[in-house]
């Protein structure tokens, strides 16, 4: 299995440009609403259940340990009282 292929397009790096999901640039692992496998693309769908804001984790589908971080962002809405 290659670290980098797209689980949209199965392509390597650089192989399918047009690729919606990667384009062209292997499986998409930043800025996501789900863990997904920097191994081999697959999206952890429960990642709001881990406890931690970082971490190690090993991929169920694969096996592979990786990194994580959760990034939280704030926003507020304001209306007149």
């Amino acid at each position: 299995m290659n670290d980098h292929k797209c689980t949209v397009c199965q392509g390597e790096p650089g192989e399918v440009e047009d690729c919606v999901w990667c384009d062209g640039q292997g499986c998409e692992t930043d800025g996501t609403n789900n863990i997904v496998c920097p191994h081999c693309g697959d999206e952890f769908g429960d990642s709001w259940e881990i406890p931690q804001d970082s971490g190690t984790e090993e991929c169920q589908s694969c096996g592979k340990s990786y990194t994580f971080e959760r990034i939280v962002e704030v926003t507020y809405k304001t209306v007149r009282a």
